[in-house]
């Protein structure tokens, strides 16, 4: 990136995050996330949301709440969006006791759970 003009911060690796996590390419992007904490970058609650999503799209719901598990004992930062992401897949999954458990312990979180539900129903 450097070689070409663009400035190396978490916004541009970010950008390119997002776009991988789109097709799903789950290994690419956490090929990515190391070479960013590598340059000495630090990830951020978008980095986490996209990583999240391309769990869930390429190995399902479980494999995201691995890799939510991994990123909080980090102690990385997660905003509304990647929990949604989680929501969303139990319900895409039709794991409608799950999704309601994890959806009681949003408030814990920091979270108002009616947010979280509008941003749901926004998703669909």
């Amino acid at each position: 990136m450097e070689g070409h003009g663009f400035p190396t911060n978490t916004v541009t690796y970010n950008t390119l995050l997002k776009g991988l996590c789109m097709q799903g390419n789950l290994n690419q992007c956490l090929q990515l996330l190391d070479r960013l904490t590598k340059k000495g970058l630090v990830a951020n609650e978008f980095t986490y949301s996209f990583l999240l999503e391309a769990a869930y799209k390429e190995r399902g719901v479980d494999e995201a709440m691995n890799l939510l598990e991994e990123i909080t004992e980090r102690g990385g930062e997660l905003n509304l969006v990647s929990y949604n992401v989680l929501f969303t897949g139990f319900c895409k999954e039709g794991r409608t006791e799950e999704a309601i458990q994890f959806f009681r312990k949003l408030p814990v979180k920091g979270f108002n759970p009616s947010v979280v539900f509008t941003a749901h129903q926004a998703t669909m």
